[in-house]
Formats: C-alpha cells, structure tokens, sequence
C-alpha cells in the first residue's frame, strides 16, 4: 500500500508532535466546500470557524472523552488542534454526496480539516500521535485509507492511547473483558461459515464461545469490489474494529469495508484471500518492480575518510 500521507516531527517545550500532511492526490476524493479561519477550538473534536459554523472531524474516535476523568489523550488531542489550527487559515474538505454526510444533527458541518499554508491534516496528525482512532462513518468513508496508515504507525509504535490496557490492541481471547465496548481486535481466522446471507469468522474451535466477526450480506458487495473474498480468509491475520457484543461469545458486526484490514504476511506470494483480478494485477505489479530494479545501477557508497 503506498502511502499518500506524510509526517515530520516537531518539537516544542511540552512534547513531541508528528505532523501529518495530505497529499493532492487523496484529496481528490473529497469536495473543497471552503476557505476559513478558525476562531475557537470548542473541544478534542470540535472546531469553531470565523463565520460562525460549527466544524466536526469526521472518521474519529476518542475513547473516554466523556468520563469524570478526562483521559489524557483526550486532553492532548484539544491542545494539539489549539496549537496548530487555532487563527489559521484553513480548507474544509467534505464527502462528494451533497444529500448526505455534509452535517449532523446539530447542524454542525462534517469533515476533514486541512491547514491552508501547508496541507497540515487534523485528523491524519491525531491518528498518528495515537491520540485517536480511526471510525468511519457510512457516509464519511472518503480518506479511510490516508487514516488507516497514519493509525497503523501509532499502533506499532505503541503510541498514546494504544499504550493504554483500556484501549490498545486486543487479541480475539481477550475480548470478553470488553463486551459493550468499541475495540481493535486483531487475530488469525480459524474458520470462516457461510449462514444465510451473512459470512462469520471464527477465531477459536468453538463457535458458540469463542471470538467472531460477521460479514453481513450489504458488506459482502463492499468486499467483493475491494477485491478480497471473504469466503477465502481463514488462515489469514486480520485487524477489525467494532463495537463488541455477546452473541455466543464476543462478536463484533462489521459496519464498513474499511473497518477491516488483512495484516501482510511474509509471504508474499501468498494471495489466496484475493480475487484473481486482484493477483493478476499484484502479479504484474511485482514484474514490473522486478524489471525495475534489474535497469537499475549501483551507486558504491564512498569509502570513509
């Protein structure tokens, strides 16, 4: 997966902060609705604007923000989008579909927020410095993928929250600790059943205990055009996220595609979960990287004084 997102760190008195940037490239797949200054930040999540409306990061998710204790990435997250967004220029960038999307209940407008004078992206730079995670909505799914790879770096490095017992990473036996709770959740399918119309993913021998996921029938479409069959997943290392329920042991009900992501194994000629559209264009892929690398000359590195 290339990446279209980019960072640098800065440094300030307090604390270190990667900064992430959005590229032309994926911003083409939202619609620019405006130029504006940011007069208040109102929250972790919520921007006010210099005419008055009410901006809202979409595809986010602080966990914690409304207990008696603030958690400290929620804290964290309002100082950061202080310090980078508050009186400066920046372009709200929204979903394509004009009907729906664009505004909550309150009216408060839906969508990515981009700092005018250098691309610096809200939501990529709260994923990145774990103080977020990623939750996309049905009619927000634009970007999820710019987010996936800003979240998965702050997941291997163990950042912010996903240091935390409460909201790191879990395993398929440790989810019955979390019934009733948003969660990521990552292990290898054992077995996949087909049961009218929905798929289901088990990750233990006993269905009627153990960890599941299930693929209702609407998603399987989803799935079909990312060209992955979810019929072929068992065996392979998944991350998945979802709100955890008890229905014959822990079960998360998947509700978007992107809310889903098969972790590469080190074989890379495996790509049995794939369709054979997918491994035919993988396949030409890494020919052509091969030739690529066969023009290629070598450079020897200068010898040390």
């Amino acid at each position: 997966m290339q990446a279209h997102a980019s960072e640098k760190s800065i440094n300030d008195e307090k604390t270190d902060i990667k900064l992430s940037y959005i590229s032309k490239e994926s911003l083409k797949t939202v619609l620019k609705t405006g130029t504006y200054r940011v007069s208040r930040i109102l929250d972790d999540l919520t921007l006010m604007l210099d005419n008055g409306q009410i901006v809202r990061l979409t595809g986010l998710d602080l966990p914690g923000r409304f207990k008696d204790e603030t958690p400290e990435h929620v804290i964290e997250s309002y100082h950061i989008l202080k310090e980078l967004f508050l009186n400066q220029p920046i372009t709200l960038y929204q979903t394509q579909n004009a009907k729906k999307g664009r505004t909550n209940r309150m009216d408060h407008q839906l969508g990515h927020v981009v700092r005018s004078k250098d691309k610096v992206w809200a939501q990529g730079t709260l994923l990145i410095n774990g103080l977020a995670r990623m939750r996309i909505s049905e009619h927000n799914p634009e970007l999820s993928r710019d987010m996936a790879q800003n979240e998965q770096k702050a997941i291997s490095s163990q950042k912010g929250l996903w240091s935390k017992e409460s909201y790191d990473l879990k395993t398929p036996d440790s989810t019955e600790n979390h019934v009733s709770s948003f969660q990521v959740v990552e292990g290898v399918v054992q077995s996949v059943a087909a049961i009218k119309n929905n798929i289901y993913l088990n990750f233990g021998q006993n269905w009627k205990t153990d960890f599941t996921i299930s693929i209702p029938l609407k998603l399987r479409r989803d799935f079909l055009s990312h060209d992955i069959d979810p019929l072929k997943l068992q065996g392979k290392k998944i991350q998945a996220r979802g709100w955890i329920q008890s229905y014959n042991g822990p079960y998360i009900k998947l509700s978007h595609v992107n809310h889903f992501i098969i972790i590469p194994e080190h074989d890379d000629n495996d790509m049995s979960a794939f369709s054979e559209n997918k491994k035919s264009k993988m396949i030409k892929q890494n020919s052509l990287q091969q030739d690529t690398i066969k023009h290629l000359k070598l450079v020897p590195m200068a010898k040390k004084e």
